[in-house]
C-alpha cells in the first residue's frame, strides 16, 4: 500500500462593511457562492486552502440597502517551504502501520483526501493506503 501525504497552507479573506449593522453578504470564489446572513461586525474574515479570486455578489445592511461593492480578494494556497516532511511518501504492508511527522508548527489538521477530519496531533499514526493532507 502506498501512503502520501500533502502540506496545505490557509490564507485569510477579510471583508469589511461601513453599512447598518447587522449585514448580510454573499461572495463568491468562481465555483460557489457563500452567504452570510445577520453579520453584527463590520469586518467579516474568511480562512479558506481554496485557491482564486473572491468577489462580493451582495452586501446589504438590516434595511436592505445594498452597498457599493469595491474590491477583489485573491486567495493563494501555497505549500510550507520550511516543513520537514517525513516521509512524503512510503509503503506499508498488512498488519503494519506508518508515522507521518511534519515538524514544528503552532496548529495541525489532519485530513484523509476525501476530506474527513483525522486529528490535531504534531505526527499521525497511519495503517491504510491513502492521501492525507495537513493544514
Amino acid at each position: 500500500m502506498v501512503v502520501q501525504f500533502v502540506i496545505m497552507d490557509f490564507t485569510d479573506m477579510n471583508f469589511n462593511f461601513n453599512g447598518l449593522l447587522p449585514w448580510d453578504l454573499e461572495f463568491t470564489n468562481g465555483l460557489s457562492n457563500s452567504n452570510n446572513s445577520r453579520y453584527y461586525y463590520s469586518n467579516y474574515l474568511v480562512t479558506t486552502s481554496n485557491e482564486g479570486i473572491y468577489d462580493v455578489v451582495s452586501a446589504s445592511d438590516i434595511n436592505d440597502c445594498l452597498a457599493n461593492i469595491v474590491g477583489t480578494a485573491q486567495g493563494h494556497s501555497s505549500s510550507f517551504t520550511s516543513g520537514n516532511i517525513s516521509p512524503s511518501e512510503s509503503f506499508i504492508y498488512e498488519d503494519e502501520t506508518i508515522e507521518l511527522e511534519v515538524g514544528d508548527y503552532a496548529m495541525y489538521h489532519w485530513y484523509s483526501d476525501e476530506g474527513l477530519d483525522l486529528d490535531t496531533f504534531s505526527t499521525l499514526t497511519v495503517s491504510d493506503s491513502g492521501i492525507f493532507m495537513l493544514k
